[in-house]
């Protein structure tokens, strides 16, 4: 599976609710099991997929709801990598991190096949 499968997948989940970061760790994984540096990458490509095209938003949750990251992509890009720096990549923990679709990733998440129909 390839970044923009990821991605599709990603945006899929996205179309019923935000999407916890975890769960883009989980496709990553099973994509690129090993080497760690490569399951990395594949994470960063999948985020850099759907930020550059605009197709979603990283963003922390708050009282009042998602709360999206702003800035160039590559500067969003990075606060992530050091988030998950900062706990050493592993899945589950990233739940204060969230990914909401915009309005051009809810239309292709209508036009992506159902991951469990693959």
């Amino acid at each position: 599976m390839g970044t923009e499968r990821i991605a599709q997948r990603i945006l899929w989940y996205g179309a019923d609710d935000w999407v916890a970061l975890h769960a883009l760790f989980g496709e990553a994984k099973k994509a690129v099991p090993e080497p760690r540096d490569a399951f990395r990458e594949e994470v960063v490509a999948v985020l850099d997929y759907l930020l550059t095209r605009e197709l979603a938003e990283v963003g922390e949750l708050a009282e009042a709801g998602f709360v999206p990251w702003k800035g160039a992509v590559a500067e969003v890009i990075a606060k992530v990598v050091a988030r998950c720096d900062e706990t050493g990549w592993r899945l589950g923990g990233f739940d204060e991190l969230w990914l909401k679709n915009t309005p051009n990733g809810m239309r292709m998440a209508d036009l992506t096949t159902s991951p469990t129909k693959e």
